[in-house]
């Protein structure tokens, strides 16, 4: 039993030393759970992102289209540049509640939050947006505003209740 137990360890060690390796060297970023709020019962573990989606599709020895997760690898490396070259003083960190609820990035500064939902579609509607309601009864700052990443060129304001959502495709962003 102790030999089990001892190789079992010994696996999950290497994993460990495996994504270190990875991060100490730029090709991935572990975002950790946003968790100040300890009244609501929301995820703490921390969100793996590849900041080269080749070195990610080589792995998963993935051909074709582009998908979900990639794109919002892609949309998280490139805000993870920004914030590194630029030196701005924002902390990233992506957000899951209990009941499903999640923000791929949550960016704090210390006057608010800015959370960022990635979705690879053409064409986003208010649906995207979901995500963003009752966002500031779970975060313990102002959320200053909300956005949509996507693939439509469109930009769009999706809600104009409370805290703004607009929707701005990714190329545009980063422009």
């Amino acid at each position: 039993m102790w030999k089990e137990i001892f190789a079992r360890f010994c696996k999950f060690r290497i994993r460990i030393n495996f994504i270190h390796y990875l991060e100490i060297s730029y090709q991935v970023k572990m975002i950790p759970a946003w968790t100040r709020n300890h009244e609501k019962r929301l995820s703490k573990m921390p969100k793996l992102h590849f900041l080269d989606s080749g070195v990610r599709r080589s792995i998963l020895k993935k051909r074709g289209a582009t998908d979900g997760h990639e794109f919002e690898s892609v949309v998280t490396a490139e805000i993870i540049k920004i914030l590194e070259t630029q030196r701005l003083p924002w902390e990233l960190y992506h957000l899951r509640t209990s009941d499903g609820r999640e923000i791929d990035l949550l960016l704090e500064h210390e006057r608010g939050f800015i959370a960022i939902e990635c979705k690879m579609t053409d064409n986003t509607t208010p649906y995207e947006a979901r995500h963003f309601k009752e966002l500031t009864h779970i975060l313990d700052k102002p959320l200053l505003l909300n956005l949509v990443v996507s693939k439509d060129p469109q930009v769009k304001t999706l809600t104009d209740a409370g805290t703004p959502t607009f929707n701005i495709s990714a190329p545009q962003l980063f422009s």
